[in-house]
C-alpha cells in the first residue's frame, strides 16, 4: 500500500513544494487575510463604530452625566472621548475622557444644556471618539416640553428631553408598543444588536427609567422580563412602526432586577422561529410591555461573511490560483511529454494508466493541501485581526467549494496537457483560464442585456450558466454562505444538486476524456 503511494507522494512533492506553488500560496494567504480585513472594515463604516446611551440630569444641586459607550457588537468600549460642541461656532463646550460605564459630576454641563437646548433652542452636537472611530449625535430641543432638567442621549433612540411634568404616555422609539399595554411603568431606550441570525445570538442595550416613582427620583427599582412571539398582525403606526398583539397569557423569563442602575447590556439567545422580542417592565402591580421586531435585523456576522466570501476576500484565490494548476499540468504532463521524459518512464515496468493516474492524483492532493493551508491561515488570521469568523458550516462549504473548483480547473488543464504539446498547451490553457475567470461575467452581462431583465436577470443567469464553468462549486458555495447569513435572497435558477453534478462532470468527464486520448496518443518527442 505504501509502495503504491510512493509515486503519488513523489509527484505531490514536486508539485506542492515547487517555488511557484509556495510563492502563490503565501501571496494569496496574505492577500486573503488582508483583503477580507479591508473589505470588512469598509463594510462596517456603513454602521456607527461606536454608540452611546447616556443621561444628563440635575439632582440635589448636582449635574450628573452617566451612561455607557459600546461598539457595534454591544461590547463596552474603554478610553472614549466625549465632546459637547457649540452649535453656533463649533467650539467645545465640555470635554470628557470616559471608560465603558461612566458617571461624571459637572454642574457646568447642565448650564450648557439649559442655555443652548432649553432657552436658545439649538441642537448641541455630541461627538464620541474612540480608537475604532467616531459617532455623532445631537440633543435637540422639544418645543412642547419646556422647563427641562433631564436629557437622555442615545444614538439609536429618538433624542428627546424629559421634563419634571412627565406626559401620561410616551412612545419608546424605535421600538413598538406592546398591546395590551397596562399602566406605564418605564420609559425605555433600547438597541437590539443581532450578532448571529442562525443561532439567535444577540445583545440588548437598555436605558430604562421608572416613571412610577416621584418626579425627582428616576431610579429604576423594577424587574425586566422577556419572551418571544411571532407577529401575526401588524398595524402601521407613527414613524413606520405599529402595534404588535401580545398574548395576555404569555410566559416570561426574568432578564434583570434593576435597583439603582439606569443601563444594562444583556446577552440573549433569540428564538429564531419567532419574530419579536417582548419586554415586560414590572413595578409593584403595574407593568409596561414593549416589543422589538428582529426579523429584519441585519446580523453583525453577515458583514464578515460578505467580506470574506466576496471577490475581494477568498474570491481572489478562486479567481487567480487556477494559474498555479495550469502550470502544474504543464510541468507534470505537457512538458515531460514534449521532451520525451514520458517515453523514458514507460521503458520501466509502468503503464500509461500508472503515469496518468499518479500525476493526476498528485495535482488533486495539491489542491486539497493548498486550500486547507489557505483556509486555516485566513481563519486564524481574521480571528486575531477581527475577532470574528464564520460558523463551521460555512467554513466547510467554503473549503469544499474552493477545492472542487481547483480540481475542476486542474482536470481541464490536465486534459489539455495530455492531448497537446507544451507549446500549444500554454496558449490554449491560458485562453480557457481567461474565458472562465475574467471574461465569464462579461459574457453573462452581455447575455442578460440582450435577453432583458436588468440586474435580476443577470443574477439568475449567473447561477444558471455557472454549471458550464469549472468555478461552479466555488460560485455555489459563496451563494449558499450568503444565503445562510441572509445577505442575499434565494435565486430561482440556483440548484444545489445540479451544481454538484456539474462539478463531478467537470472532474470525471475531463479525466476520462483525457485518459482516452492519452492512451492512444503518440508520445514520441
Amino acid at each position: 500500500m505504501i509502495e503504491s503511494l510512493t509515486p503519488i507522494l513523489y509527484d505531490f512533492k514536486r508539485s506542492f513544494l515547487r517555488l511557484s506553488t509556495l510563492l502563490f500560496l503565501i501571496l494569496f494567504t496574505i492577500g486573503g487575510i488582508g483583503t477580507s480585513y479591508l473589505s470588512y472594515n469598509a463594510m462596517i463604516t456603513q454602521y456607527p463604530p461606536v454608540n452611546m446611551m447616556a443621561l444628563v440630569y440635575e439632582e440635589n444641586n448636582t449635574c450628573v452625566f452617566m451612561g455607557i459607550v459600546y461598539d457595534m457588537k454591544g461590547e463596552l468600549v474603554d478610553r472614549a472621548n466625549i465632546k459637547f460642541n457649540n452649535p453656533v461656532n463649533d467650539s467645545v463646550l465640555a470635554d470628557y475622557n470616559v471608560n465603558g460605564n461612566f458617571t461624571i459630576n459637572d454642574k457646568g454641563l447642565c448650564k450648557v444644556l439649559k442655555k443652548y437646548v432649553n432657552e436658545e433652542k439649538y441642537s448641541v452636537e455630541v461627538k464620541i471618539s474612540t480608537s475604532m472611530g467616531e459617532s455623532t449625535l445631537y440633543i435637540r430641543p422639544i418645543e412642547q416640553l419646556p422647563q427641562t432638567n433631564f436629557w437622555p442621549l442615545a444614538t439609536r433612540a429618538y433624542i428627546t428631553i424629559l421634563t419634571k411634568k412627565l406626559p401620561k404616555t410616551i412612545s419608546p422609539f424605535p421600538s413598538n408598543i406592546g398591546v395590551p399595554s397596562e399602566i406605564p411603568v418605564a420609559i425605555v431606550w433600547d438597541q437590539l444588536i443581532l450578532l448571529s441570525k442562525s443561532s439567535g445570538e444577540a445583545k440588548l442595550v437598555l436605558m430604562a427609567l421608572n416613571i412610577t416613582n416621584s418626579v425627582n427620583n428616576y431610579k429604576p427599582r423594577f424587574t425586566i422580563e422577556y419572551s418571544f412571539i411571532k407577529s401575526e398582525s401588524f398595524t402601521p403606526g407613527m414613524f413606520g412602526f405599529g402595534e404588535v398583539k401580545v398574548p395576555e397569557n404569555l410566559s416570561y423569563n426574568l432578564l434583570d432586577e434593576l435597583r439603582n442602575e439606569y443601563f444594562g447590556v444583556y446577552s440573549l439567545r433569540l428564538d429564531v422561529n419567532k419574530t419579536d422580542l417582548v419586554l415586560r417592565f414590572k413595578y409593584d402591580n403595574s407593568s409596561s410591555i414593549q416589543t422589538i421586531n428582529y426579523e429584519l435585523l441585519f446580523p453583525i456576522e453577515a458583514i464578515y461573511a460578505g467580506a470574506l466570501s466576496s471577490t475581494a476576500g477568498l474570491g481572489l484565490f478562486v479567481q487567480f490560483f487556477p494559474i498555479v494548476f495550469l502550470y502544474l499540468a504543464y510541468s507534470l504532463m505537457a512538458k515531460p511529454r514534449s521532451i520525451g521524459a514520458l517515453e523514458f518512464i514507460l521503458a520501466r515496468p509502468v503503464t500509461r494508466w500508472d503515469i496518468y493516474l499518479t500525476r493526476y492524483l498528485a495535482g488533486i492532493l495539491t489542491a486539497f493541501i493548498t486550500t486547507a493551508a489557505l483556509v486555516l491561515s485566513v481563519y486564524f488570521g481574521n480571528i486575531l485581526l477581527l475577532g470574528t469568523t464564520l460558523d463551521t458550516y460555512s467554513w466547510i462549504l467554503l473549503y469544499f467549494g474552493i477545492v472542487g473548483s481547483l480540481i475542476a480547473f486542474y482536470s481541464l488543464f490536465y486534459l489539455l496537457a495530455s492531448s497537446i504539446r507544451s507549446s500549444a498547451y500554454l496558449a490554449i490553457g491560458i485562453m480557457f483560464y481567461l474565458l472562465f475567470t475574467l471574461f465569464w461575467n462579461i459574457i453573462i452581462l452581455i447575455f442578460a442585456l440582450t435577453i432583458g431583465g436588468g440586474f435580476a436577470a443577470y443574477t439568475e443567469y449567473t447561477y444558471l450558466l455557472a454549471y458550464f464553468n469549472p468555478k461552479c462549486s466555488a460560485t455555489y458555495s459563496n451563494y449558499y454562505i450568503n444565503l445562510h447569513y441572509e445577505i442575499i435572497k434565494e435565486v430561482p435558477t440556483a440548484n444545489p444538486l445540479l451544481a454538484v453534478i456539474s462539478t463531478i462532470l467537470w472532474i470525471i468527464g475531463t479525466f476520462i476524456l483525457g485518459y482516452c486520448i492519452f492512451r492512444r496518443i503518440n508520445l514520441s518527442s
